[in-house]
């Protein structure tokens, strides 16, 4: 089954497994690149899209952590790519800290993404790529719909519409 209901969208198993290749793989020459980090610049593509276009790309529910917001399926996703021989997750030093970083071993399916998601995504790494992960928690935490949220509540997508200037993409196109 390649969807899964979600509370604000359909999942698609697909574009998200797609996006974590893609994303990885652009990300790949970069020491500041591990799971932590991929899970935010997962949920930019997903919270930016959304308030562009009211869907997200991959319909993933985010969860309020305290180090930022987290993809609840994150881990069964690397999983599946990692059974899929499509990707490797390697524990690295970066820091004196012990990072995972997701290695490709394919390339994402762009045809899966859309002209606008993907220029979504592209405008996503070219704004977060380069940030550690420390930096990148401390950027979401700024914005609204992690802000609003309690503590290990579900992040409600509508909040989008309520960002400051600084990440509204609407502000912004």
């Amino acid at each position: 089954m390649d969807k899964i209901i979600t509370k604000s969208s359909t999942l698609s198993k697909e574009k998200y497994k797609n996006l974590i290749l893609y994303l990885s793989h652009k990300c790949a020459s970069k020491d500041n690149f591990g799971k932590t980090l991929l899970c935010k610049l997962l949920y930019f593509c997903d919270f930016d899209h959304y308030e562009l276009y009211e869907e997200s790309i991959t319909g993933e529910t985010y969860v309020k952590l305290e180090r930022g917001p987290f993809p609840r399926k994150i881990d069964s996703m690397l999983t599946e790519l990692e059974k899929e021989k499509k990707l490797i997750v390697v524990d690295s030093q970066f820091h004196n800290q012990v990072q995972q970083k997701p290695v490709t071993l394919q390339e994402a399916n762009l045809k899966v993404f859309s002209g606008d998601e993907l220029k979504v995504i592209d405008t996503v790494l070219e704004r977060y790529s380069d940030y550690k992960a420390e930096r990148i928690s401390h950027i979401s935490h700024q914005d609204i719909p992690w802000e609003s949220t309690k503590s290990n509540d579900i992040i409600n997508y509508e909040l989008v519409f309520y960002r400051t200037p600084e990440f509204s993409q609407a502000v912004n196109e």
